[in-house]
């Protein structure tokens, strides 16, 4: 396990043994495949979801609360995913996020992406958890 995943991202790992009993009950036989087109299927959700408040569409039935469920349930496949490769999601997350907080996106400007001067303010500030 990586040395530089957070104390309280113990809990993460912890709360993956609990899905990977839940999985191994429910769904034994789930392939990677599934897991990857279960991601995509809820991440349609959330796009969905999101353009339908975007234009104020049935406002009682997308809303913030749903836009969480979408986001709790992705997770949860990708968790999945984790689970059948083998690895901690944890450590995953942990070494994605110190890379991502390395990264200098005012140096290396994506084209038709702006970054508001508030958001560049505020990236000097980030810190990486390791």
């Amino acid at each position: 396990m990586s040395e530089c995943i957070p104390e309280t991202w113990k809990e993460l790992h912890d709360l993956q043994g609990r899905i990977a009993q839940w999985q191994s009950q429910y769904f034994p036989a789930a392939e990677e495949w599934e897991l990857v087109l279960g991601v995509c299927e809820e991440a349609g959700e959330l796009a969905q979801c999101v353009l339908k408040m975007k234009r104020g569409i049935h406002p009682e039935r997308y809303n913030a609360e749903r836009v969480k469920d979408s986001i709790g349930d992705v997770i949860v496949f990708l968790i999945g995913i984790c689970i059948q490769r083998g690895w901690n999601i944890a450590e995953v997350l942990s070494d994605t996020v110190k890379e991502v907080l390395e990264r200098q996106f005012d140096q290396r400007r994506i084209p038709g992406l702006t970054i508001s001067d508030r958001s560049e303010e505020h990236t000097s500030e980030l810190q990486s958890p390791c």
